[in-house]
């Protein structure tokens, strides 16, 4: 099935919360902060929760509903807004109440869904998108909290045996709940494990994601075609960074790169063909404030959202680039980076593998990327020249050599070259690209044609 054919499934997406009543709600927490405090920080965390799951919902085409306890949809509606679902929990204990949430969305048509508590910060719109992807493919998700519980659980039908007779409230909720579903022949797949907020010690934890929430948010966006052998690696760099969204503009992979994005957490977006074309398109489902456009076969370096954020901080800066390596670090390939590093930092023109920065309104002022069969990222690296300064950082993106294996680095070096001289000197970009992309690929026929684009660029300005 494909990613676009999931996009009909009705998919549901519950929050399990309380409402924040002062003495009735992260109880363990009053001693240090207080009723007040207590109910403000529960009032808090279901709003982050509430930020990242409406994201997804809207994103991902998931219907999202709120399912309280204590206080009436009035109130809930006060807190959070009218254009929510508000469901009051059913049932006497917390399994009892899980199981009538996940019984009630499965009864109304849904055919995969997701519950999640409001106690852990940590939850993201990629640990959404894996539970969903998940359940593809086996029968339940869940998401282990470090105390020994889970702050999710997924499922693609009812199971009421997992709700019932588990120690609620210890550390052995999911080591009874696994074993459970395990003995009754079924299969789960365990998450990211992350921490809740339930005791004192656990408040720095909310202060470093409330934190990271007000960063401004990066949108990753990563053009692809049956890129699987090399994409698993760019995804996890790329979601290790703190607020920031992936996403795969797909150009109709056939190998599983669609499948595999999703299942990692990356919204896959279908496209047309055209690495410009899918960029573009990209943009156009991002949330984020700042755009990072990276190659499916490259790794962004560790802090590449810290680094990329300080660089923008500067509004003299119009767009940016990272220092480049590469996988296959023998000495010719050393030396090819070495080169384009130095070309990136002294004439300001680095390449499109090494990773594009920019905020998101200046991208659009200047029209996106144009789209052209090549050099498209050469083309907006000169319209941000007309903007702002282009700035090369100093960490390192670390990408494929396999463009410049196909054909011997020397001479795919040698053919860049010749392909940026023809481009500044005006060749028809078509003919560019068909030369470039010519298996014969003669430098004879190279430079006949540059010095038939250099005599015209000369009569022209004459």
């Amino acid at each position: 099935m494909s990613v676009v054919d999931d996009m009909k499934i009705k998919d549901t997406l519950i929050i399990f919360t309380r409402y924040p009543e002062p003495g009735n709600v992260k109880n363990r927490l009053i001693p240090v902060l207080g009723k007040d405090g207590a109910a403000a920080l529960q009032n808090d965390m279901v709003k982050h929760t509430l930020k990242t799951a409406r994201d997804f919902a809207t994103t991902d085409g998931i219907v999202l509903e709120v399912h309280y306890n204590g206080g009436d949809e009035r109130k809930m509606e006060a807190l959070l807004g009218t254009e929510l679902s508000f469901i009051p929990q059913e049932g006497i204990d917390l399994g009892e109440k899980m199981h009538a949430s996940f019984l009630r969305a499965f009864t109304g048509g849904s055919q995969r869904v997701v519950l999640i508590g409001t106690d852990c910060p940590g939850i993201t719109t990629a640990i959404l998108r894996q539970a969903f992807s998940a359940l593809k493919g086996c029968d339940c998700a869940i998401g282990p909290s470090a105390d020994g519980g889970y702050y999710l659980i997924g499922l693609k039908g009812p199971i009421p045996d997992i709700f019932r007779s588990i120690p609620w409230g210890t550390g052995k909720v999911l080591k009874h709940t696994y074993e459970i579903i395990k003995g009754i022949g079924l299969q789960a797949v365990l998450l990211d494990r992350l921490s809740d907020i339930d005791r004192p010690e656990d408040l720095p934890s909310w202060h470093e994601a409330a934190k990271a929430r007000s960063l401004p948010m990066i949108s990753v966006i990563i053009p692809a075609i049956d890129e699987k052998t090399f994409i698993r690696k760019t995804l996890k760099s790329a979601l290790a960074g703190k607020n920031v969204e992936v996403i795969v503009a797909d150009g109709g992979s056939i190998d599983g790169t669609r499948e595999l994005s999703a299942s990692l957490g990356a919204r896959v977006v279908p496209t047309c063909k055209g690495r410009a074309a899918q960029m573009n398109e990209g943009v156009g489902h991002a949330l984020g404030d700042i755009l990072l456009f990276v190659h499916a076969d490259s790794v962004l370096p560790r802090g590449y959202d810290d680094a990329i954020r300080s660089a923008l901080a500067d509004s003299d800066v119009a767009a940016g680039a990272f220092s480049l390596s590469f996988h296959e670090g023998d000495f010719v390939m050393d030396l090819i980076a070495f080169g384009a590093n130095l070309r990136s930092r002294y004439l300001k023109l680095p390449y499109g593998d090494q990773g594009f920065f920019v905020r998101k309104g200046t991208f659009h002022n200047a029209g996106g990327f144009p789209e052209v069969p090549i050099m498209e990222d050469v083309a907006f690296i000169r319209a941000m020249h007309e903007t702002g300064r282009v700035v090369t950082l100093k960490s390192k993106v670390t990408t494929s050599s396999r463009r410049f294996q196909a054909i011997s680095p020397f001479r795919a070096l040698v053919l860049n070259q010749l392909a940026m001289v023809g481009f500044f000197l005006g060749m028809p970009i078509d003919d560019l690209a068909v030369l470039y992309r010519s298996r014969e690929r003669s430098i004879g026929i190279w430079m006949k044609q540059l010095i038939i684009a250099a005599k015209k660029r000369i009569t022209r300005r004459a």
